[in-house]
């Protein structure tokens, strides 16, 4: 039997089928892909670096990558603004991150970490001696130069190794 491949419209359109079923067409603003049935792909292959490049010619728009259903198209969306160099990624329709261009990440709600030897988790600040780390079940420790200078126990108890602990009146003991 016959199998329609390709329709050229009068207006400059072109659709392309697979098994009379229309993929592909191009449109006043750009390209669509469909499928009516199963779960559509779009797949960019090659045995070198695979990339897929959008570019805006507008140095202060942006390019982005939608996720969405028929009820709303972009209700996630990875994001990245020329104007101020910074990328940010959306998750149900509001910005959940955003990393400047000073490559500082900036969360709009908590950030949680988990592994599954939670001693391990720590957040550095500045070099991988200095931080917060989980020192033990229910406790969080302050380290500096790869010396623990404080811990806060399960029970709530303060510990400050190697130091003294003041304020605006003087030290406390």
């Amino acid at each position: 039997g016959w199998e329609q491949n390709i329709g050229m419209l009068g207006n400059g359109a072109v659709e392309l089928y697979h098994n009379n079923i229309k993929r592909l067409e191009t449109t006043t603003s750009g390209i669509s892909v469909e499928n009516t049935s199963g779960d559509p792909k779009l797949l960019v292959t090659g045995s070198g670096h695979a990339e897929l490049t959008l570019t805006t010619t507008s140095g202060s728009d942006h390019c982005s990558v939608n996720f969405g259903d028929s009820d709303d198209h972009d209700i996630g969306e990875i994001r990245y603004t020329n104007s101020s160099n910074s990328m940010s990624f959306d998750v149900n329709a509001a910005t959940a991150l955003t990393i400047n261009s000073s490559q500082n990440a900036t969360f709009a709600g908590q950030v949680k970490v988990s592994a599954s030897n939670a001693t391990t988790v720590a957040l550095s600040c500045g070099d991988s001696g200095t931080g917060f780390y989980n020192s033990g079940t229910n406790a969080i420790g302050y380290s500096v130069n790869g010396t623990q200078k404080w811990n806060i126990d399960s029970s709530g108890n303060l510990d400050v190794s190697g130091g003294t602990v003041s304020d605006s009146k003087g030290d406390l003991r």
